[in-house]
């Protein structure tokens, strides 16, 4: 192994960087290192927290500044800052956990920049979050990557081609070296649902406040003119992300697969601020007749989100019984929908938490039969905050959110359908849609 370190490499890459894009002349330092290196990767010790926090810390082996990707193209990947983009080249700025896109059960998840060596110019450079999972760990929590990678390649055949089976899926290739197991995919430039929610949200305050503040007579009537701006608004583009949710779901489901983990952290917007369901480490490819959990395997879920015949399968002793996959996923879904509309509202990141009979409260005002009355304002968010949904998110609740009749549920194209008179004039140009849901409220 040999290790090589530029003199004051941090602040020799920091000349190079900027605020969007890497520059050639940082690339071409990056390809200096490789070949001083002859090739061979550096690794410094990183100690992993433990995700979520009851499973025990761990010490993985990250690699500095740059990965030998493949050998026939001469690829190379490049780990930089995702903010600024400037290449992690000392060892203080790689254990850096603000560098990272994020962290997960087995690894790190970072940002990342390959090239090819000796075509820099000439050759395209894609821009990739590169999932880094210890192999220790994938054994001790009994991750399958390769289950993983069969999903993926089901789905989408791995490369960077610019070929896109879905636009709500990404391009990926996998690696794996004495450390670790590696897989590339598509960097989502507008980061995870999560993120970005909050990012919209404080745009949409800030374009309201701008507007409404010469306007308005009191602090409070501001706030709460705000406010009511901010949940249409949010719950427009909301229902827009969850369109795209939906059509990554279908394609899926088509393919006979299913994701079993969908939530907002595996949801990404990318530059075209399309989603992307992202993470197949819980997916499977279902038999012909849509069952998942064949060979007795468990499911790792979020609680939150998961459908209680998921729940149920992994608890009944073995031979477990398997569930019907597409289905499971639309509950999931229902679950989704519900989180990201409450996003729009004070507090509503709490929503699945904070009202804890979220489920019987909603399917009260969806008149769903057998859930007569919600538990009012104390006990009910929807009345708490008076959030308002239209009649046909009302029907989609209903037709997703059917604990014990899985096979009764809408599938994704169904729901798809049912949003479209929602959207049909749906504006992509932020400040166009704000200021025509703004003129709504006089």
């Amino acid at each position: 192994m040999y290790h090589f370190t530029f003199y004051q490499p941090p602040q020799l890459f920091a000349h190079f960087a900027n605020c969007h894009l890497m520059e050639l002349e940082a690339l071409q330092l990056v390809e200096f290192a490789y070949n001083r290196q002859r090739g061979e990767p550096r690794y410094i010790p990183f100690r992993h927290r433990g995700v979520p926090p009851r499973y025990p810390a761990f010490e993985l082996q990250l690699p500095v500044l740059l990965l030998p990707w493949d050998d026939e193209r001469g690829g190379v990947m490049c780990f930089a800052h995702p903010q600024h983009q400037a290449p992690l080249a000392s060892d203080a700025s790689n254990q850096d956990e603000t560098a990272l896109l994020g962290v997960c059960r087995c690894g790190v998840v970072r940002f990342a920049k390959y090239f090819q060596r000796g075509r820099l110019g000439s050759a395209p450079t894609y821009d990739v979050a590169l999932k880094i999972m210890d192999k220790t760990q994938l054994k001790l929590q009994h991750d399958d990557v390769l289950n993983e990678v069969r999903v993926m390649a089901q789905l989408q055949p791995p490369g960077f081609a610019g070929v896109y089976h879905s636009p709500h899926l990404s391009q990926w290739e996998c690696l794996a070296d004495e450390h670790n197991e590696y897989i590339a995919m598509d960097w989502a430039a507008n980061g995870s649902l999560i993120m970005y929610a909050k990012r919209r949200l404080t745009d949409y305050k800030r374009f309201a406040v701008e507007r409404l503040v010469n306007r308005m007579t009191s602090l409070p009537e501001l706030e709460q003119a705000v406010n009511i701006f901010v949940a249409r608004a949010w719950m427009l583009e909301a229902l827009h992300i969850f369109e795209g949710v939906l059509k990554g779901l279908a394609y899926m489901h088509a393919q006979n697969v299913c994701h079993l983990d969908v939530d907002p952290c595996n949801v990404v917007i990318d530059a075209e601020y399309n989603p992307r369901v992202i993470d197949f480490g819980s997916s499977e490819i279902m038999t012909n007749n849509g069952r998942a959990g064949a060979d007795d395997r468990l499911i790792k879920f979020k609680p939150l989100y998961v459908a209680e015949e998921v729940r149920a399968h992994n608890q009944h002793p073995s031979p477990r019984p398997g569930f019907l996959g597409a289905p499971a996923d639309m509950w999931s879904a229902g679950v989704l929908l519900y989180q990201l509309l409450c996003f729009g509202y004070p507090k509503g990141h709490l929503a699945l938490v904070c009202d804890t009979n979220w489920v019987t409260n909603l399917l009260a005002h969806a008149n769903q039969p057998g859930y007569d009355t919600c538990l009012g304002q104390e006990g009910c968010l929807i009345c708490f905050r008076r959030i308002e949904f239209p009649d046909v998110i009302y029907e989609i609740f209903r037709g997703l959110l059917l604990a014990d009749r899985p096979t009764e549920r809408l599938t994704a194209v169904e729901a798809a359908n049912l949003l479209q008179p929602l959207l049909v004039d749906y504006d992509v140009d932020f400040s166009r849609r704000a200021q025509s849901i703004l003129d709504t409220l006089g």
